[in-house]
């Protein structure tokens, strides 16, 4: 693959842009971005699980389905992050690690039970009465297969809880857990609960002890901050969080914010540095949110009646980087209500193994009353705004976007 020209990689830094004053910047990943009205990130102080387990989302309906936090190799550490959370919650969570050994254990237990009743039976009958034609030679092969699996069984409840042991990371604030190989780890700083975990992968051949070590590390090194805080050294942004590194170790980083007077419109920011992790075609997703009401079938006929306004797909900038952008709004009638609904995807693909030229997208998705009317955790009390003043903010976002200044620069820089 070709590298970055000087020219290329100096796009990244968008010097051109020069914000107001009364902006307020954050970041994410590598890149930070300004904003011109207050705006929060979409999280939601709730620790309940949505069906996936692990993504930081507001509730089920008002989401994107992309929000992802994850650091580090082989994709296997990702955080919950819960603005708003409560020691209580924290505590909890902590404890329901700790108790899931007992669940695996009586869970285990009941299933031993089951086979010791099988293999009692199967002891007590004869090949003829389990199945007719059985021979004794066949029978007492099913036997013993049954009594291996109550062996393996038995094994399995004695060996629970002996890979379990707590993590001490040698900061008061700061508390862990491990089951063998998968790793817990919990802190809450300034009203913000985060909880990071890291799952087993096939391609980590690294030791459990090895493991361990990288995960005391990273619990050691993250820094908590505070919104609109901005680090000036290198690292991975998460929301409210950061993790100092040397600017080149992976992450996917993919989280929404909402501008405070708009809570209707999401907008998701997702970078990640080409080559490490699946990334979506910026092209094919453009033209695909273009196309709404174009192809044949019922539902496209029905957006096609209300369609207001199709977006490209057509050639767009995330700060100085051209990409693409493609999306629809349409004018919907609900009672005496009318009002605007839309999705607007704008893309850039990034540079294969760039740290300073990653992959880039901004999701910007709207969400009505309706939508969120059986939610559990908020429930909207608007329609959303009008789609061009959503556009707009979506255009000074991504004019904004830039890849954070560092001390000391990117090593693709100097």
């Amino acid at each position: 693959m070709p590298q970055p020209s000087k020219k290329d990689l100096e796009q990244a830094l968008n010097a051109s842009y020069k914000p107001n004053a009364s902006s307020q910047q954050e970041c994410l990943g590598r890149l930070t971005f300004n904003a011109e009205s207050a705006f929060k990130w979409a999280l939601s102080a709730s620790t309940r699980r949505d069906f996936k387990g692990q993504e930081p989302v507001l509730s089920r309906e008002l989401r994107s389905g992309d929000e992802k936090l994850e650091y580090g190799p082989y994709g296997g550490l990702y955080a919950l992050i819960f603005p708003g959370a409560t020691q209580e919650q924290l505590d909890k969570d902590y404890e329901d690690a700790i108790d899931e050994k007992k669940y695996i254990k009586r869970d285990l237990a009941e299933d031993m039970a089951i086979t010791e009743r099988v293999v009692t039976r199967l002891k007590s009958m004869s090949p003829s009465e389990l199945e007719p034609n059985t021979t004794q030679e066949e029978h007492d092969k099913s036997i013993a297969e049954w009594e291996k699996k109550l062996l393996e069984k038995k094994q399995a409840i004695a060996d629970v809880g002996k890979a379990s042991h707590a993590l001490e990371f040698g900061i008061p604030d700061r508390k862990g857990y491990a089951q063998g190989r998968y790793l817990q780890g919990y802190l809450l700083s300034n009203g913000v609960y985060y909880h990071f975990v890291m799952g087993s992968d096939s391609n980590d051949q690294r030791t459990n002890a090895q493991r361990e070590a990288w995960f005391s590390d990273f619990m050691k090194r993250f820094q908590p901050r505070k919104l609109y805080e901005i680090p000036q050294e290198r690292g991975v942004c998460f929301p409210y969080g950061f993790i100092p590194d040397d600017g080149t170790v992976p992450f996917h980083t993919a989280a929404g914010i909402r501008f405070d007077d708009r809570p209707n419109v999401l907008y998701v920011i997702t970078t990640q540095v080409v080559g490490e992790r699946p990334i979506t075609n910026t092209l094919l997703e453009a033209t695909s949110r273009a196309s709404v009401g174009l192809m044949p079938g019922f539902a496209n006929e029905e957006v096609a009646k209300v369609l207001k306004k199709r977006v490209g797909p057509h050639r767009a900038y995330v700060g100085e980087l051209a990409s693409e952008q493609g999306g629809a709004a349409v004018r919907l009638t609900e009672g005496k209500r009318q009002f605007d609904n839309y999705s607007v995807y704008t893309g850039y693909m990034g540079w294969m193994g760039s740290h300073v030229l990653p992959f880039i997208a901004v999701d910007m998705r709207s969400f009505t009353q309706a939508q969120t009317e059986r939610s559990k955790i908020e429930r909207l009390k608007t329609d959303p705004p009008s789609f061009e003043e959503s556009k707009a903010r979506l255009d000074a976002l991504l004019k904004s976007i830039r890849l954070r200044p560092t001390t000391p620069t990117m090593a693709e820089l100097q």
